[in-house]
């Protein structure tokens, strides 16, 4: 499933949920805030998800 990563009125759409991280990681340190949502809009929690995909270690 594809994910949207929104920062300000920039959107880029990420085909795996480890490259949506990336460029949320990537993209954070600019001055707009930075969010992932799924293609239904709903927006990705990453403080809960990241320790999942870092196979359970919190980053």
């Amino acid at each position: 499933m594809p994910y949207q990563v929104k920062s300000g009125s920039f959107l880029i759409v990420a085909s795996t949920l480890p490259a949506a991280l990336q460029l949320y990681d990537d993209m954070k340190s600019g001055p707009e805030d930075v969010s992932i949502r799924d293609m239904d809009g709903r927006q990705i929690d990453i403080d809960e998800l990241r320790p999942i995909l870092n196979d359970g270690e919190p980053s």
